[in-house]
């Protein structure tokens, strides 16, 4: 790509198994097909719309649904905790679905991924996935900044992707958010207990990712 942008190295380590999935994970993006310069409709309004509705259903079922009470249970404690957290960061996820829709000209220019019938995204934001898939959606400074230098020599972004990557970094985690947030409220009592059968990931693997999810969604 033209005006391809170098990434400062990033201060401090990343061990050595993570590193190999940021590897892969930048290598992978090259064998993805792009329309560099796209002419036609984009379809990812669609889906930015899913997230708003799907944002207004969750605060709707969150003000319907009472917190479990405090109690001594590790799980039923992490899951009153994220409950909270969610409910307290509605105008971080307003604005995260209003800085990638507030601009749908300047978005749908950018280089896209042709997904199938009637979807698409724009390149920036299906790496944006990717990084955060390798990480198991914990992000942080150092695991971004080692990611996008080795992006950088492998299928160098240009300067408006690489400009508008945190806007799409906050959005990826916010639909993760969102899907994890649909697992929380179905988990039946406040000790977290399931259903017969079924399997819930622990309240406390939510917490982690729900909190650091949140606190790089106020990163500049």
């Amino acid at each position: 790509m033209s005006e391809a942008f170098i990434i400062p190295p990033p201060e401090g380590a990343v061990d050595a198994e993570t590193m190999e999935r940021l590897r892969q994970a930048a290598e992978a993006t090259a064998s993805w097909e792009v329309v560099p310069r796209p002419a036609a409709r984009s379809y990812f309004p669609l889906r930015v719309h899913a997230a708003r509705q799907a944002l207004r259903s969750l605060e709707v079922d969150l003000a319907r649904q009472p917190l479990p009470p405090q109690s001594n249970d590790p799980e039923a404690t992490a899951r009153r905790s994220a409950l909270l957290e969610i409910g307290a960061s509605y105008r971080v996820f307003r604005a995260t679905i209003s800085a990638v829709s507030d601009k749908p000209r300047r978005i749908a220019e950018l280089p896209r991924l042709p997904l199938g019938a009637r979807q698409d995204e724009p390149r920036i934001a299906g790496i944006a996935r990717i990084y955060l898939e390798a990480v198991d959606s914990v992000f942080s400074a150092v695991t971004f900044s080692a990611f996008v230098q080795t992006l950088q020599s492998v299928e160098p972004l240009n300067i408006d992707e690489l400009w508008n990557f945190g806007t799409f970094l906050k959005f990826a985690m916010l639909e993760t958010i969102l899907g994890e947030s649909r697992e929380l409220l179905r988990v039946p009592d406040a000790t977290g207990a399931t259903a017969a059968g079924s399997h819930h990931e622990p309240a406390s693997d939510y917490k982690c990712r729900l909190g650091l999810s949140h606190r790089a969604a106020h990163r500049p």
